[in-house]
């Protein structure tokens, strides 16, 4: 009887507590020993956490360990008996490959050794832009000046495409975030622009802006003033403004109201400007004649008229109280 008790003794004392190296999971010796498990963890690559559980007998004081620099924290990093550990990540940056991680948890003797595998997804390709009203900018005709700026929240490589030849747009791609300026060139046409920049990433993820740039304005044409005038010509200037580049000018002039390029006559001018200060001279005028002259401008937009303005020449020579005999 007392050597089957001793063997009893000896069979419990050589299977006493055990532990050792395990790369993953595994069971403990048995439920009196010291043992810890641990799965592998998998993490969406957009996220930032996880929990990853730790089972351990109550007896089993642990500690975890990382190199992995895109494994932010891992709370709490010590701890005894089983608990929920809180794995904080950065977001995976790349949109096409997965990473991994090696976390090693020790018990306090170091007799048990668990290597656990944190995997973390490529992350969805993101692109997103703001800086456009409900996706649309509108520019004047005379854009000078006028810059428009959209944000560009990204996790990839993007590139700007539709790009018309009126529209500067700088940077035209980029990684990731980004700032992108938008200026257009004068409008001279009498057409409204409309463009659409596609910002695209190069995993497919897409966002879009509506450029509209409105038509230019007909010249500005003051009311002509009569310098001088005699019998049969007169002198006149008058200034024009405008958008567009005026490639015809002039003053129309007739003996009924409202003279026009199509009713009465004109003295025509042609040049390249976009505003200037002309003086014209009117020939072959009929003495005593009131005549009424409304300066013009004309550009790709089309004609501009000035206000009407009238005057008489001077009537033919001698008039009362002239001398008719002159050097007597």
């Amino acid at each position: 009887m007392k050597k089957l008790l001793l063997l009893l003794y000896s069979l419990l004392f050589i299977t006493a507590c055990g532990g050792g190296d395990d790369a993953g999971g595994g069971s403990g010796p048995s439920a009196s020993s010291e043992y810890l498990n641990v799965s592998d963890v998998d993490i969406p690559g957009a996220n930032t956490s996880a929990t990853m559980s730790i089972q351990a007998s109550a007896n089993c004081e642990w500690s975890i360990a990382w190199s992995d620099s895109w494994v932010r924290s891992v709370s709490p990093a010590k701890g005894r008996g089983g608990q929920s550990v809180t794995i904080t990540v950065d977001v995976n940056p790349s949109t096409t490959a997965s990473r991994t991680a090696l976390l090693t948890i020790t018990n306090s003797n170091g007799s048990i050794t668990r290597k656990v595998s944190v995997s973390q997804s490529a992350s969805a390709e993101r692109l997103t832009i703001s800086g456009a009203t409900e996706g649309k900018l509108t520019f004047p005709s005379n854009s000078t000046g006028k810059e428009y700026k959209i944000t560009v929240s990204s996790n990839t490589h993007w590139t700007v495409q539709g790009i018309p030849s009126w529209l500067s747009v700088s940077p035209r791609e980029g990684n990731n975030d980004g700032d992108v300026s938008i200026t257009a060139s004068p409008n001279q046409t009498k057409d409204v622009l409309n463009a659409t920049l596609v910002f695209r990433g190069d995993g497919g993820a897409s966002a879009e802006v509506v450029v509209t740039q409105e038509s230019a304005s007909l010249p500005v044409v003051t009311k002509p003033r009569v310098v001088e005038f005699g019998k049969n010509t007169a002198t006149i200037t008058f200034t024009f403004t405008s958008e567009a580049i005026v490639t015809a000018y002039g003053i129309c002039y007739d003996t009924k109201e409202n003279p026009n390029l199509d009713t009465g006559q004109n003295e025509p001018k042609t040049g390249s400007a976009t505003q200037l200060e002309p003086t014209i001279q009117l020939k072959n005028l009929s003495s005593g004649t009131a005549y009424y002259i409304r300066a013009y401008a004309t550009s790709a937009v089309g004609t501009q008229y000035s206000e009407q303005e009238i005057f008489t020449t001077v009537s033919s020579w001698p008039e009362n109280g002239d001398n008719t005999t002159p050097n007597n």
